[in-house]
């Protein structure tokens, strides 16, 4: 090597002392870098405005669902209700029907009491008359343990007073007198249990007496009438 060479060798390494170490055979170690930081998350605003659409959906639902089982609540609950108010109408209605054939019996009683009661009035038969008063006793007891019966069952008598009412009363027939259009006699008994009727009650009403009254003027005036046209034409015919 000429001292050239040499020279330009020199300048060199001075320049790049690692690289003239490696050259001459000295192995420095590798510089060891310090670990780098992990990086942050980027933000991603679309994903996070879909989270927030996504848990308004879920909430929705949640209302919606809340909602319609309040509403199913509310309905299985006025079933409830009306089932059992359903239940209540068909026992009543079975209670009436089943009561219904003893009303008849209580108006039976009622003619037989009547009828025992005027045979054990007969002094000129005294046995006649005992035996007669202990059946009347006897019939007595039966009548109002039916009677107790009808009370224990909320039976009650219909009120016959005033005028008729059409969803209680049956009127048969009109009698003269009295205030017009009112009850004046009761031919059948009527009776209620609860809401049901039983039995309408059978009634006679009045026709008034001024309506009677002016029915018979009416009619005396059109005879009167009658007997004018006759002798009219009588007279003219002579």
């Amino acid at each position: 090597m000429g001292k050239e060479d040499r020279q330009k060798y020199q300048n060199q390494a001075a320049k790049n002392p690692a690289q003239g170490g490696s050259q001459s055979g000295a192995s420095a170690p590798p510089a060891q870098s310090a670990p780098a930081a992990p990086a942050a998350p980027a933000a991603s605003a679309p994903q996070n405005a879909k989270s927030l659409s996504d848990i308004e959906i879920i909430q929705k639902q949640m209302a919606e669902y809340e909602d319609h089982l309040k509403r199913l609540a509310a309905e299985f609950d006025n079933y409830k209700k009306r089932a059992e108010k359903e239940k209540q109408a068909a026992r009543s209605l079975g209670k009436a029907e089943a009561l219904a054939p003893f009303l008849d019996m209580d108006e039976v009683f009622e003619k037989a009491l009547a009828h025992s009661k005027s045979g054990s009035s007969d002094a000129s038969n005294p046995a006649a008359s005992n035996n007669s008063s202990a059946m009347h006793d006897g019939l007595m007891l039966l009548h109002k343990q039916l009677h107790s019966i009808f009370a224990h069952a909320g039976v009650k008598e219909i009120s016959c007073h005033g005028a008729p009412n059409h969803a209680y009363h049956e009127t048969i027939m009109q009698v003269a007198g009295g205030r017009a259009g009112e009850i004046a006699q009761v031919l059948r008994k009527g009776y209620t249990m609860g809401e049901f009727v039983l039995r309408p009650a059978q009634v006679s009403v009045f026709k008034g007496e001024e309506k009677e009254k002016k029915k018979a003027e009416n009619s005396e005036q059109e005879k009167k009438t009658a007997e004018k046209q006759e002798e009219a034409e009588e007279n003219g015919s002579n």
